[in-house]
Parts: C-alpha cells; sequence; structure tokens
C-alpha cells in the first residue's frame, strides 16, 4: 500500500510539471507597462497560455471610456480568431461603451491560432493607434504597442 502510494504521488508530480503554464508577457518594454492621463491611471499587464493572450487593464482616477469595437489588434504569424472582454471576476462585458469608474478592471482574451508563418518568425501581437480608450474625448493610445509572445 505504501509503495502504491509513492507512487502515485511520484505520478502526479510528473503530471503536474509537464503541464502547460501561462506565461507573463511584456508590454511597451516591461511586465507592467503604466499610461497616467488626467482621467487617472491605467496599468496594463499581459499572459499568454497556449493560444490565449489575456491582457489585464486596470484603471484608477475619474474614469476612461472604452468602446471595445474601435480596438485593433493585428498580428503577423497568428490568426485573431475571437476578442472577448470581461470584467476583474471573469464576467463577460458586453457594451458600446464601458466607463471605468464601473468596471476599474477589465481584461481582453485574445483567441488565436497559427499559420504557416510563425515557425521562422517571432510571433507578437500589435495594437495599433485608436480611439479604443478615451480621456475626456481624446485617444490614449496613439503609438503602435507590441506585445510579443514569449514570457518575460
Amino acid at each position: 500500500m505504501r509503495m502504491f502510494k509513492a507512487g502515485m504521488f511520484l505520478f502526479l508530480i510528473l503530471i503536474l510539471v509537464s503541464c502547460d503554464r501561462a506565461m507573463q508577457v511584456g508590454i511597451g518594454g516591461g511586465k507592467i507597462y503604466s499610461i497616467e492621463r488626467p482621467c487617472g491611471e491605467i496599468k496594463v499587464s499581459g499572459s499568454y497560455f497556449s493560444s490565449i493572450v489575456t491582457i489585464k487593464q486596470q484603471f484608477t482616477g475619474s474614469g476612461f471610456i472604452i468602446t471595445p469595437q474601435h480596438l485593433s489588434i493585428i498580428s503577423e504569424v497568428r490568426n485573431i480568431t475571437q476578442i472577448e472582454f470581461t470584467d476583474g471576476k471573469g464576467k463577460a462585458v458586453l457594451k458600446d461603451q464601458i466607463n471605468t469608474k464601473a468596471f476599474p478592471q477589465l481584461n481582453i482574451h485574445i483567441y488565436t491560432t497559427p499559420n504557416k508563418n510563425e515557425e521562422n518568425t517571432e510571433a507578437s501581437l500589435i495594437i495599433l493607434p485608436s480611439d479604443y480608450i478615451l480621456c475626456d474625448g481624446t485617444a490614449i493610445i496613439n503609438d503602435t504597442i507590441r506585445i510579443p509572445l514569449r514570457p518575460q
């Protein structure tokens, strides 16, 4: 019986070690990307697990306006199949405009599949300048943001 328990314990350890784990990815050159504006502060971090990239956004201050339909993400080597927005508790947020006073944390889940070019190229997602985040009617993302899909 003792050998059986020891064997089961060893088996569980091997399974846990071999499982995929989420990897933190860098955004804007670091693990946490911070943006400060008159409306408040945004802290952005990301993780990558298998084919899902999650971008976590934490908002503080008087409030930003988020327009999910204006988010523009591309990738040279991955096909983006779906983009989903959730609040800090994992509940789907399906609104045309989101006030960050009501949603101080917003997560973007980006579902991807590889394409034929990924083998020879470093995979990354690119967020293009857009009206996705507004502060007093002015766009916050005014430069391209590259998210490399490798551990940081």
